[in-house]
């Protein structure tokens, strides 16, 4: 490890201990373009010919620093829920893969691998909150990338090449053919008339030419097919998901099938 640590020292350089950070502030996200009278809001004029947005400065903070100071997140109140149907490694149980810590002291990647219905069902809860989610899933399959869709109606390949692709989830994993290979951010769900999901707003981040300035629509159907990873609060897990990170986890080989749920 000392080798590879001087290797890309030369090369990148070494990690500074502290750092400097200057970011400027925008309220864009925060307040309303227009007031109740159509008007817009007397303090969004530009004033003068400066950038009036508020300023973040720091000197000589450390990333810790600045984690704690600016990041409003415990990561300890999250959980990772996986919905990956493979026969040999049974819902309801916890599991950790080998080898996979990539941070100081965060330790191996941990999942509770849930049925579909839990899986989504604490998506539905956290995005009604107002919370997005982190998830991540086979971005490639039935994706129109420029139009902003991930649907698998999108490409009829059944009807174009005069048969049935029959890989189902678990197999898709097993085989190679659908593990996850981007994270990207669900930010809305629109429910039918019995508050069920049908389709996902989801916040890409390959530039806002892609998509409505970024943002996809999934349908649910491709939700259920290529979506194997989410981040959820552990206040929107049901009791019995909740009772299993008590549980001894599983451990699992990072070349197994059932890691390639993993981004």
């Amino acid at each position: 490890m000392s080798t590879v640590y001087r290797i890309c020292a030369i090369s990148l350089g070494e990690p500074p201990v502290k750092f400097d950070f200057l970011a400027r502030v925008s309220n864009d996200d925060k307040k309303n373009d227009e007031t109740k009278d159509g008007k817009k809001a007397e303090n969004d004029k530009p004033k003068t010919g400066k950038d009036e947005r508020k300023q973040i400065r720091e000197y000589g903070i450390t990333p810790v620093e600045f984690y704690k100071k600016y990041v409003p997140v415990d990561v300890n109140d999250l959980a990772t829920l996986c919905n990956v149907p493979m026969k040999d490694r049974p819902f309801n149980k916890r599991y950790r893969i080998r080898y996979t810590a990539n941070v100081a002291e965060a330790g191996d990647m941990e999942f509770i691998n849930v049925p579909l219905d839990v899986f989504k069902k604490a998506a539905v809860d956290q995005i009604s909150a107002g919370h997005p989610i982190w998830f991540a899933c086979d971005c490639t399959q039935f994706s129109l990338r420029s139009a902003g869709y991930f649907d698998c109606d999108s490409v009829r390949v059944d009807q174009l090449f005069g048969t049935d692709f029959g890989f189902d989830k678990a197999h898709g994993l097993e085989y190679g053919d659908s593990p996850s290979n981007h994270a990207m951010t669900i930010t809305g769900v629109n429910l039918d008339e019995n508050g069920k999901p049908n389709r996902w707003k989801v916040e890409n981040s390959w530039g806002k030419d892609n998509g409505v300035d970024g943002y996809y629509v999934a349908s649910d159907a491709w939700f259920d097919r290529y979506v194997t990873e989410i981040i959820i609060r552990k206040e929107y897990l049901d009791d019995a998901t909740r009772e299993l990170l008590a549980t001894e986890p599983v451990e699992l080989d990072p070349w197994q099938p059932l890691t390639k749920r993993c981004r």
